[in-house]
């Protein structure tokens, strides 16, 4: 069992590293979500740490020590990485989970190891966000243009991110506008779950960018009161943000078979979270869920997502789809979960996946584009 030697304390953990300098031990500072504790960071923690950095070796993993319950990573060795490593590292982040790393230009949050892998250090604000998608989802399930928890950050504390954003444009403009650029497909085409075409020039990113800056700047300030209501109306779709959303639609347009595509990849994420399915159909539960989840509850849910997955597979419209959605939301386990379920959240970005393919309908036809040409 190896020994701790304390490295510092931060935000949200105080560190410690072993004695052969290869791992670090996280302990969690107490923190509260709302008016309860957050109990389960350790679990989130490493979930988070193995999704952004999947190719590091060894996996985070919790662990009791004479410290407490903690949880363990590599101890990464490397420089800053440089803005176009954090940029394409970004993309890649978004490909594999769907999460946009806010603070990526924070000092040593991207490193470059020795061996040329470019790792996210600190999770501490993915842990955030996290938390706050859980909230958006689960506790208020209200309604809005964007899916993303980033959206209402923006909206609360658009002046500091926008500070942000403009102290490190200097010495990183690719990932500043990477940034950018992810919000904004995040925020209009949650069913867009590949950004790889971002990867082939720059002048797309910055083109996403400029309409990310164009469409945040009115709604940020109808969100502090300096402009009325019908103003916010008149300024919301601006001509940066059509090309934008043109250029998105030219990427993967809104049609029935992408709709389907994109609520399926959202539930199959969810059961590889959970664990995987192996060659004779049944679900083989990760060691996360194995030490923090009933492994019968995630079970059931698992084959209740497969279940979903199939309805959706054989849908004709997009109202099949939502039907199957809602007939999963009526699952009285859902609300069985030890923590906040993952189900629930899933089913919701899904419902919202419809919803955004109907508006974009209603916008194809109002164009005079083809009905028959999108959804």
């Amino acid at each position: 069992m190896p020994k701790w030697s304390l490295l510092g304390s931060g935000t949200y953990n105080t560190v410690y590293r072993s004695d052969d300098g290869l791992k670090v031990l996280k302990i969690q500072i107490a923190q509260t979500f709302g008016d309860k504790p957050d109990l389960d960071s350790p679990r989130r923690s490493i979930r988070l740490w193995n999704e952004l950095n999947s190719e590091l070796e060894p996996p985070a993993y919790v662990t009791q020590t004479e410290h407490g319950i903690g949880w363990v990573c590599p101890f990464v060795e490397g420089d800053q990485a440089s803005d176009e490593e954090i940029s394409a590292a970004l993309i890649k982040i978004f490909n594999t989970s769907g999460r946009i790393i806010v603070d990526a230009t924070a000092p040593r949050n991207f490193v470059k190891t020795p061996a040329g892998q470019i790792v996210c250090v600190d999770i501490g604000k993915a842990l955030q966000m996290d938390r706050r998608e859980e909230a958006y989802f689960v506790q208020n399930k209200r309604r809005r243009k964007s899916i993303t928890s980033l959206d209402e950050v923006i909206q609360n504390r658009w002046e500091s991110i926008t500070w942000f954003f403009k102290v490190n444009r200097v010495s990183y403009p690719n990932t500043i506008d990477t940034i950018k650029a992810l919000i904004f497909i995040k925020s209009n085409r949650p069913d867009i779950f590949d950004v790889s075409f971002l990867k082939r020039e720059q002048a797309l990113v910055t083109q996403l960018a400029q309409a990310y800056d164009r469409q945040e700047v009115p709604k940020a300030l109808a969100h502090i009161d300096r402009i009325s209501a019908e103003q916010l109306k008149a300024n919301a779709e601006p001509e940066e943000v059509r090309s934008a959303r043109g250029i998105l639609s030219g990427e993967r347009p809104i049609t029935f078979d992408n709709i389907k595509e994109s609520c399926v990849k959202q539930l199959e994420n969810y059961i590889n979270i959970r664990g995987t399915i192996n060659r004779y159909g049944l679900f083989v539960p990760s060691v996360i869920t194995k030490i923090f989840r009933d492994k019968a509850l995630s079970k059931h849910k698992v084959l209740n997502a497969q279940s979903v997955i199939k309805l959706i597979n054989k849908a004709g419209s997009l109202n099949d789809i939502q039907m199957a959605l809602e007939e999963a939301q009526g699952d009285i386990t859902l609300s069985k979960s030890k923590f906040t379920s993952g189900m629930a959240i899933c089913l919701e970005k899904c419902k919202l996946i419809v919803t955004l393919a109907n508006q974009g309908l209603d916008k194809a036809v109002t164009s005079g584009i083809s009905p028959n040409d999108h959804v």
